[in-house]
């Protein structure tokens, strides 16, 4: 018996064999089975410690798991420990690299703090603007701030921030803490097809003996096609397998990724 999805993706790849590496077939996560839940969690008693615990328990999808606070390494381990007071999202990923998403709040009895953010999306490719401007609630002042891994700082507001999740870190003077993650929405960055995607496409894959007419592969000559094609454009950009006679500039591949998640506009 023929086996219908293994012919589709042979003859995908043989449209896209102008690259430098295989990629495996895109991965359905809509139908995944994978769920996370809540084991148990310990509070904080005092602001002298950050010492909140959070255990998970993942269970469906496809084996092994792996554990990850949201922006931090992935891990092993469904167990987090010292963690100071916020709320907290963690991921669990399969072997496939689904995921599935829980918030967990650990309080701390010895203050109020607490803090929440304001955001301004960002709407530019290659050079970020986006802000976060914390503003912390309860707890004693002056305050200090933190986003990922940066420095801390007096200042609440951060700029030139890319879209995406930022891992949020407030102290007060009494050293207590509070964490949280926050949002910068993704605006319209306006990349053009005619004057920046297309001249990228011409001159790195819609080339004599590549993807054009006469080939047998997909001709990126031609506007609609390249649309009809994106996301997998975009997956062999991103992972570096297209072109096949090397790797396109960061900024190229930012600018690729931007036009595409901007819904491929003819611009």
């Amino acid at each position: 018996m023929l086996d219908i999805k293994r012919i589709f993706t042979i003859a995908l790849a043989l449209l896209f064999s102008c690259t430098n590496n295989d990629q495996n077939p895109d991965v359905d996560c809509s139908k995944s089975t994978l769920q996370i839940s809540l084991v148990q969690k310990k509070d904080l008693l005092s602001c002298a410690f950050n010492n909140g615990e959070i255990e998970v328990l993942a269970e469906g999808g496809s084996p092994s798991y792996t554990f990850a606070l949201s922006g931090k390494t992935e891990q092993s381990s469904s167990t987090f420990k010292s963690l100071s007071a916020g709320i907290y999202s963690i991921v669990v990923f399969d072997s496939r690299k689904c995921s599935d998403t829980l918030q967990v709040e650990i309080t701390n009895f010895e203050t109020t703090l607490t803090a929440t953010a304001n955001a301004t999306l960002n709407s530019m490719c290659l050079t970020p603007d986006g802000t976060l401007k914390i503003k912390p609630q309860g707890g004693d002042a002056p305050f200090t701030f933190r986003i990922n891994n940066g420095l801390s700082s007096n200042d609440s507001v951060f700029l030139n921030l890319s879209h995406g999740a930022y891992s949020v870190f407030v102290r007060d003077s009494k050293n207590c803490t509070y964490t949280f993650t926050a949002n910068v929405p993704r605006g319209n960055t306006n990349v053009s097809w005619l004057n920046q995607i297309k001249p990228i496409i011409d001159v790195s894959c819609a080339k004599s003996g590549c993807h054009v007419n006469g080939t047998g592969r997909i001709d990126l000559t031609k506007f609609d096609v390249v649309k009809a094609n994106a996301l997998q454009i975009k997956t062999r950009v991103v992972n570096k397998s297209m072109p096949f006679d090397g790797t396109l500039p960061a900024d190229q591949i930012q600018l690729i990724t931007c036009w595409i998640d901007d819904g491929t506009l003819n611009n």
